[in-house]
């Protein structure tokens, strides 16, 4: 199971462009570091405001740049050929 997930992860990983901080769209990926992992996604609603989920918890609308989330930002992408 888990090879096949990260066989099709890895097969679309250059179809990820790396963004600039400020330069964010909607659809656009936040990773997230959780216990030292980029293991959270965050997706951009708009810029500064990202939408997701955290286990047994509500989907969430938060500001990415807050504390509590700009200092966990691996990185941000965006899809595309």
């Amino acid at each position: 199971f888990y090879g096949k997930i990260s066989d099709t992860v890895n097969a679309h990983i250059p179809e990820w462009k790396p963004i600039n901080a400020g330069s964010e769209e909607p659809f656009d990926v936040i990773i997230l570091m959780l216990r030292g992992l980029p293991i959270h996604l965050g997706m951009v609603v708009r810029p500064g405001l990202m939408i997701h989920v955290l286990n047994k918890l509500n989907t969430c609308l938060e500001r990415y740049n807050s504390p509590l989330w700009a200092k966990r930002i691996r990185g941000i992408y965006r899809y595309g050929k």
